[in-house]
């Protein structure tokens, strides 16, 4: 057999039939240059990126629903067990991004000296710093004081770096609370490097050294992990104090790859009563909640934990997943002539479901005299017993028409959508582009967590 059939046959294989097969095989070919380019390509397709150019700095990683991965060394989608080696020798894994090209990359994770630090009511922290192709990008979280963007510096090795040398600069507020991202190109840093990031009202400065990504044989050596739905979840956790900080890297299998990620465990518009938690000796620990500020910046595949000190053991739960996937279907909706209800029995269908209009009400508006509120009732229908379809982004191009979202605070699904149009404009109906359906995807993980 040749070995592009032999690769061909791997292709059909479950992940646990392939492990099983290789076990104890032992087949020793090497990788012809297109079965690497096809390696490196499914490995990215089961990572849940679409391109390998989906792993681009700042914030695509800080802020979408770029999915970090990590890769098993024996695979559902290889038919060798050399392949393991080419995988390596192509791949590295950095904590808190994922998976990214040796032969492209120089890869570095960061070595903290001062995390995270405190100045009366104020705490600044280091949220995820990154050195990869030439390129660290630094994102700093400040909570309970205004800054501005000239509040923040970076140095190396005590020398400043000036905004000139900055390739991107954006600067995020919330309340009291601020987020800085900084990128910069620089060369690859020496073992000794130290950088600096003073920020104005405290005396101390955090700062990080930077050392070279390691390469994992297998999925167990980054960390304990835990498969629901065809999704295996991996986790890593480290101390901070009374807190733990818990990073979760997916690994998608091919039924789940065309979604992605966009939450672990984390209610939204109130839904659920549960949500994820760490568990320890003394009990069940939620979401971490700075007693001295309310609001804190949500990055993906980060969760951070209160945790006793005195505790020493940890078990995380997550039970579910909030899913997203790309659609790109219309949606035309009558609207009523006069004050009046219509039934309706306009619907859209994937195969996670259906979303419905029940029925359109027009009313006066009351906030805007010269305005009508056209108000549309949502349904939903799903398809699986596991994926529950929450709510769904969508634009309409009609300018003449304002779309809000009302979403039910106990289910958390959108169940209104509501349009203001002129009294007088002559619209007869609303075309809507659902671009994206949101659903969760039920099924716990519980993955006891090796403490740093």
């Amino acid at each position: 057999m040749t070995e592009e059939n032999i690769a061909r046959a791997f292709d059909d294989f479950s992940q646990a039939q392939t492990d099983a097969l290789l076990k104890d095989m032992d087949v020793d070919f090497a990788a012809s240059s297109q079965e690497s380019a096809r390696i490196r390509n499914a490995v990215f397709k089961k990572a849940g990126l679409k391109t390998r150019k989906t792993l681009k700095f700042p914030m695509k990683l800080m802020t979408s629903a770029a999915v970090a991965a990590v890769v098993f060394v024996s695979v559902s989608f290889v038919g060798f067990d050399t392949v393991a080696a080419a995988i390596r020798s192509m791949f590295t894994f950095i904590p808190g991004v994922g998976i990214v090209e040796k032969e492209e990359a120089s890869a570095y994770m960061v070595e903290s000296i001062t995390e995270s630090m405190d100045a009366g009511s104020v705490k600044a922290e280091i949220a995820r710093a990154v050195y990869l192709n030439d390129q660290l990008t630094v994102v700093v979280s400040v909570s309970g004081l205004s800054l501005y963007a000239e509040d923040l510096t970076l140095h190396k090795n005590g020398e400043p770096i000036s905004p000139s040398e900055l390739d991107s600069e954006e600067t995020y507020v919330a309340s009291n609370d601020v987020l800085f991202v900084r990128s910069m190109t620089v060369s690859p840093p020496a073992s000794d490097d130290v950088f600096e990031i003073a920020i104005k009202g405290f005396s101390q400065s955090l700062s990080f050294k930077l050392t070279p990504c390691l390469t994992y044989e297998s999925i167990e050596q980054i960390g304990p992990n835990d498969v629901q739905n065809e999704i295996s979840i991996t986790a890593t956790a480290q101390r901070l104090e009374d807190r733990l900080i818990v990073w979760c890297y997916p690994f998608m299998v091919d039924s789940a790859i065309d979604d992605v990620i966009v939450g672990y465990g984390q209610p939204t518009i109130g839904k659920f009563n549960d949500s994820r938690y760490i568990e320890t000796e003394s009990g069940k620990y939620f979401d971490y909640v700075d007693p001295k500020h309310n609001s804190h910046w949500y990055v993906l595949g980060r969760t951070v934990f209160e945790m006793p000190e005195n505790d020493k053991n940890a078990t995380l739960h997550i039970p579910y997943l909030s899913m997203q996937r790309e659609v790109n279907q219309e949606l035309k909706v009558r609207l009523p002539n006069g004050y009046t209800t219509e039934n309706s029995d306009v619907a859209i269908e994937t195969d996670l479901g259906k979303i419905s209009i029940a029925e359109v009400k027009r009313e006066p508006c009351e906030t805007e005299k010269n305005k009508d509120t056209i108000r549309i009732k949502l349904a939903y229908e799903n398809f699986h017993e596991l994926k529950d379809i929450n709510s769904f982004m969508f634009e309409i191009k009609d300018d003449r028409l304002s779309p809000y979202m009302r979403f039910n605070e106990e289910t958390g699904k959108l169940e209104y959508l509501e349009i203001r149009i002129d009294k007088k404009a002559n619209v007869e109906s609303a075309l809507l582009n659902i671009l994206s359906i949101d659903y969760s995807m039920y099924g716990e993980y519980v993955i006891p967590l090796d403490i740093e």
